[in-house]
């Protein structure tokens, strides 16, 4: 069983390592700052990580905790509170578990607070049966945490659409609307490392911006996780060297397409097979690019106008780094001229292909 976290103030040290034995020994790892946080670990990013792991955050409320001005426990409780919006509410996470006074009216979100959450009594007379309820509350089955998912979203109904299956999928879905083209103006700080980022840019690019976000691209996903990036990606990246190398795809010379018919066959690989009927149309916009050294193609496209035909256009294909992934799905939502619909929406082939390639990518990097 993965540890619970024990939240305190100081003036409670001797019920809590009551609380901590007592709960031992009955077979329930307890995580603890005292004890805990070894020498020389960052300790704020020590106990973030021990609460959004744990199978249990327990807040130990008294009136020793409201009667202080300010404690690190507050922080400790804005990480848990953030957790249980995330989690099922079909058992119990958070504990809240009175020593004496009264459980605070914090707010937890959809109108409800702390008080709405059953909470464990263990005043003196009580103590017994609390630690019962809250040993029965632990041990209950645990469901799995969802895998999560970062979208870098646009706006646009497309990544819409691709947040929509990563769900879909079973991933925990967080989307972070970059509708503007440099995105490190956002100021992003990627604290915990996502299994699967998507990254839609259609409607905002640019090749000189961007540089500390995709320099750190791989590091927000976990070791044996994946990115998904879909264009002006290709584009974008011409002037961000570590980004590029890792693509699967690559310019032979700068060159696109907007709001256009784009035949697509799957490979012969048994993953193309598996994930793509044999033939299809898509309307799109789509970047005229090749397969990098390495990369593997699982969708190609060719393209016909009035005055030339372009055969091999990769649309979906991937290249390994160690146990990560990177993919690039080479359509999207975005014309110069007028509006386009979502090319999912406007493509039944694509629209019945995606739920599987999800489902396919949840099975690689869904941990």
């Amino acid at each position: 069983m993965r540890h619970v976290f024990i939240s305190y103030v100081r003036e409670n040290n001797s019920e809590v390592l009551r609380l901590r034995r007592e709960l031992e020994a009955l077979g329930i790892t307890v995580w603890l700052d005292r004890t805990n946080i070894a020498p020389g670990q960052y300790w704020e990013d020590a106990i973030r990580t021990a609460i959004e792991e744990g199978n249990g955050f327990i807040a130990c409320f008294s009136e020793e905790y409201a009667a202080r001005d300010t404690t690190y426990m507050n922080e400790e409780l804005h990480v848990a509170v953030q957790q249980l919006r995330r989690r099922p509410q079909s058992r119990a996470w958070f504990i809240p578990v009175l020593l004496s006074g009264r459980v605070p009216d914090w707010e937890i979100g959809s109108g409800r607070t702390l008080r709405s959450l059953q909470w464990a009594d263990l005043s003196p007379e009580n103590w017994t049966q609390g630690i019962e309820a809250i040993a029965h509350a632990i041990r209950a089955p645990v469901e799995p945490l969802a895998a999560r998912c970062l979208l870098v979203s646009d706006g646009t109904d497309y990544a819409e659409d691709l947040g929509r299956l990563a769900a879909s999928a079973g991933y925990s879905t967080e989307t972070l609307y970059a509708d503007v083209d440099d995105i490190d103006a956002l100021g992003i700080n990627v604290q915990r490392p996502y299994a699967l980022v998507i990254i839609s840019r259609g409607e905002h690019y640019a090749t000189s911006a961007n540089h500390a976000f995709y320099s750190q691209l791989l590091d927000t996903v976990t070791p044996s996780g994946g990115v998904l990036a879909t264009p002006w990606l290709g584009f974008e990246s011409q002037r961000h060297r570590s980004l590029r190398h890792n693509l699967p795809v690559s310019y032979k010379q700068i060159g696109f397409v907007e709001n256009a018919t784009l035949h697509l066959s799957r490979t012969d690989l048994l993953d193309s097979k598996e994930l793509f009927a044999p033939s299809f149309d898509c309307q799109a916009s789509f970047e005229l690019l090749e397969p990098s050294q390495g990369a593997i193609v699982l969708l190609n496209g060719s393209y016909r106008s009035a005055t030339r035909v372009i055969n091999d256009v990769p649309v979906f294909a991937y290249h390994s780094i160690g146990e990560r992934c990177v993919y690039y799905l080479n359509v999207c939502q975005h014309t110069c001229r007028g509006w386009m619909p979502s090319p999912i929406r406007s493509s039944p082939g694509l629209d019945h292909a995606m739920p599987q390639v999800f489902g396919w990518l949840h099975r690689r990097h869904g941990r």
